[in-house]
This record gives C-alpha cells, structure tokens and sequence, in this order.
C-alpha cells in the first residue's frame, strides 16, 4: 500500500486542471480534445459508453505517473 501523505498532491491537482484546459478548451480547429475523440471513437463504431470510458482512462493515465512519483522520491515543486 502506498501513502502519498499529500507529497504530491497539489501537483496532481494543478496538473488537473491544466489538463482539463488542454482537453475541453476549443483551441483545436473550433473543438475541444474530448469532442473530437467522442466523434472519432463514435464514427468508427464505438459505443459511447465505451469511448467515455476509454477517454476518462486517458485523462486518468496522464496523472498517473505524478501520483506515483513518491515511492522514487520524485517531488515537483509548484
């Protein structure tokens, strides 16, 4: 079991957040990341259940490795 004891987890938050930026802003061509992946994923068959489900894993995956910097000592400061 790993406990984080809130190391990193300011950073986790900020990163967060700015991953949210990136992702559900229209800075790409008029449409956001998360709405061009759900056309793409549905267009090619995808149940949408299933591509929220794989995008939510997506998102979840890149910050990931920023909670589990801790066991190698890895601190970020913000």
């Amino acid at each position: 079991m790993i406990s984080l004891d809130g190391a990193n987890a300011i950073t986790a938050y900020v990163l967060a957040e700015i991953l949210t930026l990136v992702f559900y802003s229209s800075i790409f061509g008029g449409a956001s990341l998360n709405g061009l992946f759900m056309d793409a994923m549905t267009s090619i068959g995808v149940a949408a259940k299933l591509a929220s489900l794989m995008y939510a894993v997506i998102y979840a995956y890149n910050i990931y490795p920023d909670i589990y910097s801790v066991p190698e000592k890895i601190f970020i400061k913000v």
